[in-house]
């Protein structure tokens, strides 16, 4: 039996690929060029609103994704067992 997915669960899913889009992009376009549309394929995103209810612009997306790689990383690392008792959040 599948399970299904949460309202956050999709949403996060989302999130991710917008931010694998614009890393996409990034490659050979600055950043200070990209546009929404540049890394939403030339449309907007799916759901239109997902990226202006998620993000204010592509810096804060950018910021969104490196923090869920740190914490990503430091949650592997010995250290990140001492990160999590100054940030119960993680």
């Amino acid at each position: 039996m599948m399970e299904q997915k949460t309202t956050q669960e999709k949403h996060d899913r989302a999130k991710y690929k917008l931010a694998a889009s614009i890393k996409g992009v990034h490659e050979t376009t600055p950043v200070d060029r990209i546009t929404v549309k540049g890394y939403c394929g030339g449309q907007r995103p799916d759901p239109p609103d997902l990226f202006t209810a998620s993000f204010k612009d592509k810096y804060d997306l950018i910021n969104w994704y490196f923090d869920k790689l740190v914490l990503q990383s430091l949650s592997r690392s010995a250290w990140g067992i001492r990160w999590r008792e100054f940030d119960p959040e993680v």
